[in-house]
């Protein structure tokens, strides 16, 4: 029996990846960001336990970690894609909001 493929999940995930990609982005740290603006977290957007996005070079892959620096498997994952992604879109919105020093460890950028 075939496992069900949840392409909401996919959506999500896909569009962050490339976000990230085209923008240059190694890493996205959403607790950094949330010590920024002052809050834990957002009332409305409730990211579980994420506290950082990875996106590997070597494989393409786009993982969660958390404040512990665990890496989150896919199927705890799953359900919050969407509130990830709504932070993300958050983040590049106040992008220049953010002071550089703060920025840079927010959104980091992907250096040789």
């Amino acid at each position: 029996m075939k496992k069900a493929f949840n392409f909401e999940k996919e959506q999500y995930r896909g569009t962050i990846k490339q976000l990230m990609k085209v923008r240059g982005f190694r890493t996205l740290s959403i607790s950094n960001y949330y010590n920024w603006k002052n809050t834990i977290s957002d009332s409305t957007i409730d990211v579980g336990n994420v506290a950082t996005l990875k996106y590997n070079l070597q494989d393409g892959y786009l993982n969660m970690f958390d404040k512990h620096n665990n890496k989150i498997d896919d199927e705890t994952a799953a359900n919050i894609y969407k509130n990830v992604y709504d932070v993300v879109v958050d983040m590049l919105e106040n992008e220049y909001n953010i002071p550089y020093k703060k920025r840079r460890n927010i959104l980091v950028k992907i250096n040789r």
